[in-house]
């Protein structure tokens, strides 16, 4: 695990496991966000798939006429990076071709 040393300037706990140190610093074991430890996410595989269900259900999905506009637009700016860096590119090969001509 990495320990680091953190002041705890605003009275604000960091997030991690906290032991008091003899100074005024705190050190700070971190860990992964999110899980509580001694818990294991896949105990129960129903549980897991139940809980996605539900938060796939507070989706708000874009209707077709969104998704068929923002791929549009994608492809598009997509198109004019390209040309506009396929230009550049362009420009700087016959320029360092005309100096090294020269």
């Amino acid at each position: 695990m990495i320990l680091t040393i953190c002041y705890n300037m605003f009275n604000q706990t960091p997030r991690g496991v906290l032991k008091k140190a003899k100074t005024s610093f705190l050190i700070l074991k971190k860990r992964s966000p999110g899980l509580d430890p001694g818990t294991n996410p896949m105990t129960s595989p129903i549980q897991f798939i139940k809980e996605a269900k539900a938060e796939l259900t507070k989706v708000v999905w874009p209707s077709r006429q969104e998704t068929i506009r923002i791929t549009l637009a994608v492809i598009g700016l997509s198109v004019a990076v390209a040309v506009f860096l396929g230009a550049v590119d362009f420009g700087l090969t016959k320029l360092f071709e005309w100096i090294l001509n020269r």
